[in-house]
């Protein structure tokens, strides 16, 4: 870490104080980004220390492509800042992708049936745990990216599952038999209802099951027109119809699954994601930077200051320096502080001007280089009588300097010619007196 050499004035003494705080040292090496992936079960985050809020990207699982049928739909990408607090745990679901194989998707994906696939699952932040409080997590959700609805079984035209938000599509008709109807789409308070059956000559196909809270609903079609699940979600999507079948023995496709519903903090946004986005979870922080907050510094004498402060460095040690001076562009530098995670600065500063105003910050350096500067500060310093030096003066000359240093012209002795000049003065210059003090003066002609 490079610092800055101190420029002192002559004379100067500093004394800083470091005290270690009884905290935790962090990992010494801490990523700005986590990305979590589908891996049918829950996982954890915990908030670093020094981290106060997180942006979070969330990805739903698409639904599945229904067997010699018609692709799901899309999930959604939910996208969020959040406010935090150091130790803060949160608890990550990532949805599976739908699929052809008669099994729900993780996370809410409503099963499809034969021919029909199954919905996507959703991908959420909670605080709860699923398998600590079940029944309170769902409560807990402050996120949810929905997942799309599953595609409709069966050749000719099946429909399209839903994506996120966006009802299934319904399937085409055929001679003496209709397609299944598309699953509606879950809502901020409600699942979305199952597509009706489509009507058939021989046989009329049965509908799509509602979905529910967090759950797409099921395919309940056991043949090739089967519909497509609904998709996972706040609130999971409807499942498509069952086409009917006719007097040939043909079932028309069946409709495709709905897709669920987003949970979208106030301030986020909801998109849907593109064909080869896959689910995940990303969560992207910042470390704040280190604090610098003055303290109530105290002129001490007309010549000298105690300028205090305090600064924390989160996940490193810090080190504290004040900068001084008679303007806000400072000039002079106090030596740093020993590193520690918490750190109260003083510094005593010495040779200054009676009756003078110093501004004065705090610059805090974390050991990874990061420096905060406190906001300026100011201290004055007492008026005084700063003797100056009257010797060679003539009596105009050295009642002017003596007025300008706070001081009153006493005792003349000797000539008061104009041309006669200071040759003694009592008391000495550099002598520090009270404001108004007299200095007495001997002349020459």
């Amino acid at each position: 870490m490079a610092t800055l050499a101190p420029r002192l004035r002559p004379g100067f003494s500093a004394a800083l104080l470091a005290i270690a705080a009884c905290a935790a040292l962090a990992p010494a090496a801490l990523a700005s980004e986590v990305t979590f992936h589908y891996t049918g079960k829950e996982q954890t985050f915990n908030v670093p220390v020094g981290v106060y809020s997180l942006q979070v990207e969330a990805v739903g699982a698409r639904g599945g492509t229904g067997t010699e049928g018609a692709a799901g739909g899309n999930g959604a990408v939910v996208k969020t800042s959040l406010s935090v607090l150091p130790g803060n745990v949160f608890y990550i679901a990532v949805g599976a992708n739908g699929n052809a194989l008669s099994t729900a998707a993780f996370n809410g994906g409503g099963m499809g049936a034969q021919y029909g696939a199954g919905g996507g699952g959703a991908t959420d932040l909670r605080t709860v745990s699923m398998a600590e409080e079940p029944a309170k997590t769902l409560g807990s959700r402050i996120l949810v990216a929905a997942g799309g609805g599953g595609g409709g079984g069966g050749s000719g035209g099946a429909g399209m599952g839903g994506a996120a938000e966006v009802g299934g599509g319904n399937g085409a008709n055929l001679t003496e038999a209709h397609g299944g109807h598309g699953g509606g789409p879950g809502t901020a308070s409600a699942g979305g209802t199952g597509g009706s059956g489509g009507a058939g000559n021989v046989l009329s196909g049965e509908a799509g099951g509602n979905g529910a809270l967090a759950v797409g609903g099921q395919s309940n079609g056991n043949v090739a027109g089967a519909g497509g699940g609904g998709g996972g979600g706040l609130y999971g999507g409807g499942a498509g119809g069952t086409g009917g079948r006719n007097s040939m023995g043909f079932n028309a496709p069946g409709g495709g699954g709905g897709g669920g519903s987003n949970l979208v903090p106030a301030g986020g946004a909801a998109t849907v994601s593109g064909l080869s986005e896959e689910p995940h979870l990303t969560i992207t922080y910042s470390v704040s930077p280190p604090t610098a907050v003055l303290g109530s510094s105290v002129a001490l004498s007309p010549e000298s200051a105690l300028l205090l402060g305090s600064s924390e460095g989160f996940i490193g040690p810090v080190s504290a320096r004040f900068e001084y001076g008679t303007s806000t562009s400072y000039g002079f530098t106090t030596p740093e502080s020993s590193p520690a995670m918490v750190a109260v600065a003083s510094a005593l500063i010495t040779k200054l001007k009676p009756g003078t105003t110093y501004h004065y910050r705090l610059l805090a350096t974390r050991s990874d280089g990061a420096t905060t500067k406190s906001p300026d500060g100011t201290v004055t310093t007492p008026p005084a009588c700063l003797v100056p030096n009257l010797k060679g003066k003539k009596l105009k000359a050295a009642r002017k300097a003596l007025t300008k240093a706070d001081c009153k012209l006493g005792k003349i002795k000797g000539e008061k010619s104009k041309s006669a000049k200071v040759i003694k003065q009592n008391p000495k210059p550099g002598k520090v007196l009270a404001p108004g003090a007299q200095v007495n003066v001997k002349l020459t002609g």
